[in-house]
């Protein structure tokens, strides 16, 4: 009887010892999962107000382009078109390519370009005749672009 007895204890401190062992790995289990999470809502939190976020998202982008007296033809305008075009924050853009290779084509190809844009302000120095300049104002209005201000010299 005595055997018998010293055994069911020993049973049940192994069957005791079991859940103790089983529950405490499932409290590290948990305490694993809120570790986890709690590092990722940090990161997340401190991406989130990195000023480089801000700047790529948040900040407005305005730029002065100076290509004056170089040798950019109406394609080179095409591939600076398509550059600015995935600036999508872009809201006001100075361009001066005046004394180039760039003719009424290039700045038509231009402004067709910059629809994709969030551009509100256009300000473009380029040396076309009186005709030109009124086509290219017309198209600036019709475009479906978000122009508010449309300068052309």
């Amino acid at each position: 009887m005595q055997l018998t007895n010293s055994f069911n204890l020993f049973i049940n401190f192994l069957f005791n010892l079991n859940i103790f062992f089983f529950l405490l790995f499932i409290c590290q289990f948990i305490q694993l999962i809120f570790s986890v999470l709690t590092f990722a809502f940090i990161f997340i939190i401190y991406f989130s107000f990195s000023l480089s976020y801000q700047l790529a998202n948040y900040e407005y982008i305005f730029l002065v382009y100076q290509k004056r007296e170089n040798k950019i033809s109406d394609d080179g305008v095409s591939n600076l078109c398509n550059s600015l075009a995935e600036i999508t924050n872009l809201i006001s853009l100075t361009l001066n390519l005046s004394s180039n290779n760039t003719s009424f084509i290039g700045a038509q190809n231009l402004l067709l370009g910059l629809r994709k844009t969030n551009i509100s302000t256009l300000r473009l120095y380029q040396g076309v005749n009186e005709k030109e300049k009124e086509i290219l104002i017309e198209l600036g209005k019709r475009s479906k672009s978000k122009l508010v201000l449309f300068q052309l010299n």
